[in-house]
């Protein structure tokens, strides 16, 4: 409790207001104010009193501003019934009356939940975020929200449960992509209209520090197909080589269902692998739903020691389609280079 006495020049009377309202002096609490209220009176002197909240914070002490009281609605009279005269000085902080009753914190802010293959989430799939106030059980009304960036748009993570950790959740929409992963900006966390509150009834803090984007936690959920993954599945003989005759065959995985249609010719997609420098023409075999496989068969002369490789963008339609089997949008083909893969190294030496 804050207790300021204050000393007039001579006896005074103090009473409330026709409503029980008392007279009150403005004290400064960390920047904000508070309402000493006029507890008890004697002679000269009145003091007046303020109970210390949760949330009040003061590292420099307590001040009070020149002139900070008000009757509000009551009176402050001397014997005769005189209006006492109200004006004073200002009270520097007081150092020997700090105050510190912060409110309940946030510790943490953690991705609860995990991506498919490749850390990625994708249409459908659910973000868990947890928030923690260390051992402090934090009672939840309304639906408070977290907001989080997805590649950078702001999605409304709405709360879904509640202990010493909030969860905050969100179901990926088509047109979601974050490949740098999911971050979250300070002060992201809002009551939304309802309140979050510690084991006394009081408000928590809402702060709480930034979370970087986390490579673990990205989003592919475009609009459109897109190429997800690309990857040599095929398995090579002895020492991670294929020799002549063998296949190599890769998988291009879209990031949903399409359909292949060939061109008027009959030519289907192709994609362009790197096989020791060379360009060979790996032909379309077949799909399963969102997964496209091409196939090379090796020929005498190819060679590559350090493993096959696909640059970026090998993929080309050949006069066919390919199209979102759901609302036929035609596909983006786009993709990332596949770096040499000592696994899948190449020996069909030509000659006698």
């Amino acid at each position: 409790m804050v207790q300021v006495e204050v000393r007039f020049s001579e006896a005074i009377t103090i009473t409330e207001s026709p409503d029980g309202d008392n007279p009150y002096i403005l004290v400064d609490i960390g920047g904000e104010s508070r309402q000493a209220v006029y507890n008890y009176s004697e002679d000269n002197w009145a003091l007046f009193r303020y109970v210390v909240k949760t949330g009040d914070v003061d590292d420099d002490g307590i001040s009070i501003d020149a002139d900070s009281i008000s009757l509000n609605g009551g009176t402050i009279n001397d014997a005769t019934g005189v209006a006492a005269k109200l004006a004073h000085d200002a009270v520097a902080d007081q150092t020997g009356h700090k105050v510190s009753a912060p409110r309940l914190a946030i510790s943490g802010i953690d991705f609860n939940s995990q991506p498919r293959s490749d850390n990625r989430y994708t249409v459908g799939d659910y973000i868990l975020v947890q928030v923690r106030f260390g051992a402090q059980r934090v009672t939840v009304t309304g639906t408070p929200q977290l907001t989080v960036n997805i590649g950078g748009n702001d999605r409304k993570f709405n709360y879904s449960g509640e202990d010493t950790v909030l969860f905050f959740n969100y179901q990926v929409v088509s047109g979601d992509e974050d490949y740098d992963g999911i971050s979250i900006a300070a002060n992201s966390l809002s009551l939304n209209g309802g309140s979050m509150t510690d084991s006394n009834g009081d408000a928590v803090s809402l702060e709480h520090g930034a979370v970087a984007a986390d490579a673990r936690q990205q989003v592919f959920a475009p609009s459109v197909p897109k190429i997800a993954k690309m990857s040599i599945q095929s398995n090579p003989g002895d020492d991670d080589t294929y020799e002549e005759g063998d296949v190599i065959e890769v998988y291009v995985e879209f990031s949903e269902s399409v359909t292949i249609t060939d061109s008027s010719e009959g030519d289907s997609p192709e994609l362009t692998i790197n096989v020791g420098g060379d360009d060979r023409t790996a032909s379309f075999v077949g799909n399963d739903n969102a997964t496209l496989r091409f196939q090379y068969t090796v020929a005498v002369g190819d060679e590559d020691a350090d493993g096959v490789s696909i640059d970026a963008d090998s993929l080309a339609l050949n006069g066919a389609t390919i199209k979102s089997t759901a609302d036929e949008d035609a596909a983006v083909l786009t993709h990332s280079a596949l770096a040499d893969d000592a696994e899948h190294m190449v020996s069909a030496p030509g000659g006698l």
